[in-house]
C-alpha cells in the first residue's frame, strides 16, 4: 500500500502500480497534515491490504523560498512540523490493532532498533544530490 497527498499526481507510484498490480499496490489519498485524511484513513484501505508491518515516511517538507533564517515564519516552521514530524507519527494510531496492525507494528520497535544500531556497521545515508553524509 502507498499513500500521497495526490495520488493522481504520483507518476512515480502509478508506474510501479501498473508493474505489480493494484492488489499488491493499491494507491491512497493522505495528507500527513490533515487529521482528518488521517482518521479516515484506515476506512478506505482495500481488503486486500491484510496488514501493515511498516511505515515509511516521505512526506518531507521544507519551505523551499527560505534563504535565511530571519525569512522563516511560524507559519511556515509549523507546517514542517505537524507534515515532517506529527502527521507521520499519527498515522498508526487509528489503524484497528485486529485488522491493520501486527505486533511488528510498532514506533517505538522500530525506534530501538534505530537506537541500538551500530552505525559504523550499518547502510549510509545519502543526500538528495547522491552524496554520503558521514555519520
Amino acid at each position: 500500500m502507498a499513500t500521497a497527498r495526490n495520488p493522481q499526481e504520483s507518476h512515480d507510484l502509478k508506474t510501479l502500480q501498473d508493474e505489480y498490480g493494484y492488489d499488491r499496490l493499491p494507491i491512497l489519498a493522505l495528507d500527513v497534515s490533515d487529521e482528518k485524511s488521517i482518521q479516515s484513513l484506515p476506512s478506505s484501505i482495500p481488503s486486500s491490504v491484510k496488514h501493515i508491518n511498516l511505515l515509511i515516511n516521505n512526506a518531507g517538507y521544507l519551505e523551499a523560498s527560505v534563504r535565511n533564517l530571519e525569512d522563516l515564519s511560524m507559519e511556515s516552521l509549523l507546517y514542517s512540523y505537524r507534515v515532517n514530524c506529527i502527521g507521520p507519527t499519527c498515522v498508526g494510531e487509528p489503524m484497528d490493532p485486529k485488522k491493520h496492525r501486527t505486533p511488528e507494528m510498532a514506533a517505538s520497535d522500530l525506534l530501538e532498533i534505530i537506537h541500538e544500531a551500530d552505525f559504523s556497521k550499518n547502510g549510509k545515508f545519502i543526500s538528495y544530490d547522491k552524496t554520503e553524509i558521514e555519520w
